[in-house]
């Protein structure tokens, strides 16, 4: 019983990269090529990140798609692009375009060990919820 149960979670996933890959592969290729450009991707690349991470570990396809949505939308926001290496004031992470705690962290984490323990903002985004 246990093994079909964890085999629906693989259909459901393979569903979900045939519905949602066609809209993403075609961003994803973009960004690849703006960063053989020399461009600044790393805003698109954080929100790529998060994608990912709703693509194949939720079943959340309304948010997944929101963040396709974001995805798009980030390619030309050079603004976003410069922020995205900078710590956030709001939360103090590194993480501008990340919508998932744990990718947050992540990304922060090598910033606040360079910053010797004390960055420019409090790191409001550890505080318990």
């Amino acid at each position: 019983m246990f093994y079909w149960d964890l085999s629906g979670l693989r259909i459901a996933w393979i569903q979900r990269l045939k519905e949602l890959n066609p809209t993403l592969k075609p961003l994803v290729k973009e960004i690849a090529c703006r960063q053989n450009a020399g461009e600044n991707m790393l805003y698109s690349m954080h929100i790529y990140s998060a994608v990912r991470w709703h693509l194949n570990f939720t079943p959340d396809v309304e948010t997944t798609r929101r963040r396709i949505t974001d995805l798009r939308e980030s390619l030309d926001d050079r603004e976003q692009q410069k922020m995205a290496g900078q710590q956030q004031p709001d939360d103090g992470s590194w993480g501008l375009g990340m919508d998932v705690w744990y990718l947050r962290l992540y990304y922060s984490v090598d910033h606040v060990k360079g910053a010797a323990g004390k960055p420019k903002y409090p790191l409001i985004f550890l505080d318990p919820y």
